[in-house]
């Protein structure tokens, strides 16, 4: 192959690869991969069942094993935690015990306690011995946080989910009986106290315990959208409806938008009686339940999943005696996007646009949140602060306002009547300017294309006190169209400061573009300049290689 050959098929190769790049980058930048989000996760589940024989019977060899002064108690719980997951699938180790537990000794007792919770969801219980259960109850659910056996005086941890306030309930172990001790809390609470009472000693063995594994799987709900959820429990499969509520929750000490998904269930199902070997009936309610926190721009903050059961059940024997069961399982799940976090609110409110609701807050930097997805935001001024957002809600898009006195509305977009080309007297001063007329009430944003391309523009409108200017945050130039954003008057005027007064020959035009199409994210014209400076860099690099490639050619 001769020189100039080579040179042709080097040249080619080398456009080639710089097309190839061009496009890798360009795949690159556009793709997101859910797997590849970073989390902090943090996982509980607990499954406890308490059986005590109230009542024996006079005769029956299979139930040798239990006297009225026994108590059967089975746990199995599940723990996890990660700061920085990766996929959906989470691995876990279930221990699983059965306790046999015999009354000791009736002493007079006295039971200590320190409660703390922080941010609403870490709660840390130091007490005395034979707790058994830290139980939450808030938002209607009854959820044990912890189960387990405390021998001596120490502390045990767990997660939860507190908005307002919450009642917790410490359960202890009182021979063949449960003594409870309920205080109530906020979202960070310190609290301690003590109770004087009788408390029957106990002894107890550990008559089974195994390791086994479970897969819980991260899945968050579409907002917006109600959901059909599988809940397992003792391999019964429950299926529920959840259906979506729009509002406002805490979150590390502020309000933010957020959505509730509820559903619930009655069930009715068998579990076996260790020792005993006999079925017992569960009868009660699962609540199933997600809570979604929404940030900047809509960007999903993290979530809660709960799903908790409880029931109070008796067997009674053809031959006599009696067993009560006293059952509670809660599986709690909260994550948390890395990156993402909630900013203080000034404003928080929810508003109703046309069968949809939407929660809106303005945090302290400035920026926006909310449950619905914003694709573009501008700082207005209308007597107060405000921010103008283009939402979306299941493909369909609102424009809204939110201002900082907790004030929003939707803002409707129109397009002017007609537009007339003037001359204008203002400030003593004469301009060239295009009158603007519209019809309309309430908030709106409408549009009109320049007749000359500035960077600068004034806006006025007409009152029955004569011109006012509008506050120049209220009005926007993109792609040579000025977005005007009010609470409309009827006549507009677009000002030219440094146009010549002279009017064109054309008198009136009618506006053909609409505040929809005009409005484009503020990353548009940033991109086609990148690229244009992308393409020229190209191709004097090409052009540098042909010189030089001609200069080779000659010199042979």
């Amino acid at each position: 192959m001769s020189l100039k050959h080579k040179i042709v098929v080097i040249l080619f190769l080398f456009i080639f690869s710089l097309s190839f790049m061009s496009e890798y980058n360009t795949l690159e930048l556009q793709a997101y991969s859910p797997a590849s989000t970073n989390y902090t996760v943090y996982y509980s589940k607990y499954d406890s069942v308490l059986f005590i024989p109230t009542q024996m019977p006079l005769h029956g060899t299979y139930m040798h094993m239990l006297s009225l002064n026994s108590t059967i108690y089975m746990v199995s719980s599940e723990r996890f935690y990660s700061s920085s997951f990766q996929g959906s699938n989470v691995h876990l180790r279930d221990n699983y015990a059965i306790y046999y537990i015999t009354e000791g000794t009736l002493k007079n007792e006295e039971i200590n306690y320190t409660i703390s919770i922080r941010d609403g969801m870490f709660i840390t219980v130091h007490s005395s011995p034979q707790l058994i259960r830290v139980l939450v109850n808030s938002q209607g659910m009854l959820k044990v946080v912890w189960a387990g056996y405390l021998v001596t005086t120490g502390s045990v941890t767990g997660y939860t989910y507190i908005n307002n306030s919450a009642e917790v309930i410490l359960q202890y172990l009182n021979g063949t009986s449960v003594l409870n001790i309920t205080v109530t809390v906020n979202p960070n609470s310190n609290v301690s106290g003590h109770l004087n009472t009788f408390l029957m000693n106990s002894q107890i063995t550990k008559i089974i315990s195994y390791l086994r594994t479970s897969i819980v799987t991260i899945n968050m709900p579409k907002r917006y959208s109600n959901i059909y959820s599988l809940v397992t429990l003792h391999n019964n499969s429950i299926g529920l409806i959840e259906r979506y509520n729009v509002t406002v929750s805490q979150l590390n000490g502020t309000l933010v938008p957020a959505i509730y998904w509820n559903g619930s269930s009655s069930v009715n199902f068998n579990n076996t009686i260790p020792i005993v070997k006999q079925p017992i009936s569960n009868r009660g309610e699962i609540y199933s339940h997600y809570i979604g926190f929404y940030g900047i721009n809509g960007s999903l903050i993290g979530f809660i999943s709960t799903k908790t059961f409880s029931s109070y059940s008796q067997k009674s024997f053809i031959i006599g005696g009696k067993i009560t069961s006293s059952m509670i399982y809660t599986s709690q799940m909260i994550v948390f996007i890395n990156g993402h976090k909630a900013i203080r609110t000034v404003s928080i409110n929810i508003m109703h646009l046309n069968n949809v609701y939407l929660a809106i807050a303005i945090t302290v930097n400035g920026s926006l949140e909310s449950t619905a997805n914003i694709n573009f935001t501008h700082t207005v001024y209308i007597s107060t602060p405000g921010i103008l957002a283009k939402v979306s809600v299941n493909s369909t898009t609102y424009y809204i306002v939110a201002f900082k006195n907790n004030y929003t509305a939707q803002v409707h977009t129109i397009k002017p009547l007609s537009t007339l080309n003037t001359t204008i007297n203002y400030n003593n001063s004469k301009y060239f300017a295009e009158e603007v007329n519209i019809n309309s009430s309430g908030y709106v944003l409408f549009n009109v294309t320049l007749v000359h391309n500035l960077a600068r523009v004034i806006v006025l409108e007409k009152t029955s006190s004569g011109l006012m200017q509008l506050n120049s945050s209220d009005y926007f130039i993109v792609n040579n169209t000025v977005n005007i954003f009010t609470d409309p008057y009827s006549t507009y005027y677009v000002i030219y400061p440094t146009i010549s007064t002279s009017v064109p020959t054309t008198t009136s035009a009618t506006s053909s573009s609409t505040t929809n199409t005009s409005v484009p994210l503020s990353s548009t014209s940033t991109t086609i300049s990148s690229k244009l400076s992308y393409y020229i860099i190209i191709g004097i690099v090409i052009a540098i290689i042909i010189v030089i490639s001609i200069i080779l050619l000659r010199r042979k």
